[in-house]
């Protein structure tokens, strides 16, 4: 299809604001068809197939580990820097989590 022939089926697009959902950047895109209304793709259907449905899963689940380290992690220094502005001395070794 030309730009031009996509252009007369299209009625209008309405792009919402993005919004951050469980780390990840969301935007809601509504398409509106001439003659038909608004156009909805079925949420079931992904167009994966069950290897990369598996793999974005692993790769999702391995982000939410990083962030759960890293939100440890900032807690712990902001402990410690909460320790050392009250004139406390810092335990050592202060314990830290394993690296990733």
């Amino acid at each position: 299809m030309t730009p031009a022939m996509l252009n007369e089926f299209v009625e209008k697009v309405i792009v919402f604001e993005a919004e951050k959902i469980n780390g990840e950047r969301e935007q809601r895109v509504d398409i509106y068809l001439n003659y038909i209304g608004r156009f909805e793709v079925p949420e079931e259907y992904d167009g994966l197939t069950d290897e990369e449905r598996a793999e974005k899963k692993a790769i999702e689940e391995e982000r939410a580990r990083k962030r759960e380290y890293h939100r440890n992690l900032a807690a712990q220094n902001k402990e410690i820097k909460r320790l050392q502005a009250d004139g406390l001395t810092v335990p050592f070794p202060f314990v830290r989590m394993a690296h990733l």
